[in-house]
């Protein structure tokens, strides 16, 4: 329980930075969420976004990657999410992209 609400403050925290225009500190909470479950493929996600929207194209690529390692499966919201503008001509991007499409849709409850 406690994890959980590290990740959610965490998430949140982050979110509040990007609003506030403090990419930086948007990563560090993300970070925080990361550390807290790093085997979830989401966070992966939202901390490539994080690092991404700080201009670290090196860091945002690598978390995409372990994203999709993990299992992330959710292209379209990859291909609309508009801080990825930073890496899409990256050839690793796109090598992540079809992984990421190649992944299984988690199953539904």
């Amino acid at each position: 329980r406690h994890l959980d609400r590290i990740i959610a403050e965490g998430y949140e925290d982050a979110l509040r930075y990007v609003e506030m225009k403090d990419p930086a500190r948007a990563v560090k909470s993300a970070e925080l969420c990361a550390l807290a479950s790093p085997d979830t493929p989401g966070l992966q996600f939202f901390l490539a976004r994080m690092h991404a929207l700080n201009h670290e194209k090196g860091k945002a690529l690598k978390l995409l990657e372990k994203a999709a390692d993990l299992g992330f499966s959710n292209a379209e919201r990859v291909e609309k999410e508009p801080a990825f503008d930073l890496i899409r001509d990256e050839p690793a991007y796109a090598k992540t992209l079809a992984r990421i499409r190649a992944n299984p849709a988690p199953a539904q409850p």
